[in-house]
């Protein structure tokens, strides 16, 4: 790949530069994917937990003859579960922030190195140009 873009009037440099960019690119989006597995990795774990738990429950409440108990354990249940939803949306929600910052910071990098790469570029096709034109006028 970098002869390729030596081929295509890019400094040794200039393609290692872009090559590299490349390469963090890729390393990013490969956390980007592992973050994304592990959190789908835990919200599995913890479905599988609270169902174990819901299962245990109804397990208890259909051998027990006690419905006065019944009645409060089925609101605990309601309530706890009720908790559970609204901290795996304030949980989602603050990952999914925490999440675009860390890309958007990323992107910014990304977006001023470009445009330093692109600065570079444009330098050295000036500098290149007016050498041009100084060998045709020799």
């Amino acid at each position: 790949p970098g002869r390729a873009l030596s081929g295509m009037g890019f400094s040794g440099d200039l393609a290692a530069d872009l090559m590299e960019h490349g390469e963090k690119l890729r390393r990013i989006e490969e956390v980007l994917n592992v973050h994304q597995e592990q959190q789908q990795r835990r919200f599995r774990a913890q479905d599988e937990q609270l169902a174990m738990r819901l299962e245990t429950v109804e397990l208890e409440l259909t051998s027990s003859t006690r419905w006065k108990d019944l009645d409060g354990l089925k609101q605990a249940l309601e309530v706890r579960g009720q908790q559970l939803e609204e901290e795996m949306r304030d949980m989602v929600a603050s990952l999914g922030q925490d999440l675009h910052g860390q890309l958007q910071t990323r992107a910014e990098e990304l977006q001023r190195d470009l445009q330093a790469i692109e600065k570079a570029v444009g330098e050295t096709l000036q500098s290149q140009s007016k050498f041009g034109q100084a060998q045709s006028k020799v």
